[in-house]
């Protein structure tokens, strides 16, 4: 009897031990479970907010407490493979973006802007394209306007020296009167210019003298 006490008892401990194991394996299973789901959680995280670098490592995390688990393996595939992607776009990007600035540094804007637009079309988030084609717009219009100022300027210098011609003519051929008109249209064209306000006054004078002549010439008559 005493033998099967001792026999009883060690059973009961085997079986007490077993229980105890048994537990510490729930308990472990229950943390590598939380552990996995939490990792898995940061993860996802880390992928929506287009984080690969950390949806990667914590992937990988959770792979190495679950390695059974296929699903993580799945998400580090998918991760390479847009890391990829994206590395191929920003080459492709930063390569349109190096045309484009080369063309606006030689102030080819149409072809500049349609390159920024494009690289903007990679990545739609960048600051520096939508910067550049304001940018593009604003020395457009610089020099559109520069363009058209060289125009009329052109314009004006053209009228004006028609004008001083024509009444350097007329003045030659003493035909005062309509030389007057021409200089007078050249300081409306130049007002700052000084030498048809200068043939004006020489004009004048000559008017003066021709009056003066007159004068004389109806003194000497009338004798």
């Amino acid at each position: 009897e005493i033998y099967t006490k001792q026999i009883q008892a060690e059973v009961d401990r085997m079986i007490a031990e077993y229980k105890e194991r048994l537990k510490l394996k729930t308990q472990l299973e229950k943390l590598k479970e939380t552990d996995f789901q939490l990792a898995m959680k940061d993860a996802e995280n880390a992928l929506i907010d287009g984080n690969f670098i950390m949806a990667k490592e914590n992937f990988l995390a959770a792979s190495s407490i679950k390695p059974g688990d296929p699903l993580p393996k799945a998400k580090i595939a998918e991760i390479d493979k847009k890391m990829a992607a994206a590395a191929n776009t920003e080459d492709k990007y930063l390569s349109i973006l190096a045309t484009a600035d080369q063309l606006y540094g030689t102030k080819k804007y149409t072809e500049a802007k349609a390159k920024y637009t494009e690289a903007l079309a990679l990545m739609p988030a960048e600051e520096y394209p939508q910067k550049q084609l304001a940018a593009c717009d604003k020395a457009q219009a610089a020099l559109l306007a520069a363009q058209k100022a060289d125009v009329e300027k052109n314009q004006l210098d053209g009228k004006y020296k028609a004008e001083l011609e024509k009444g350097d003519l007329e003045f030659a051929g003493k035909n005062y009167q309509n030389a007057k008109v021409s200089y007078q249209n050249a300081v409306a064209l130049k007002p700052d210019e000084t030498y048809p306000k200068e043939r004006l006054t020489l004009i004048e004078t000559r008017f003066v003298d021709l009056a003066n002549a007159d004068q004389k010439a109806k003194e000497l008559a009338a004798i």
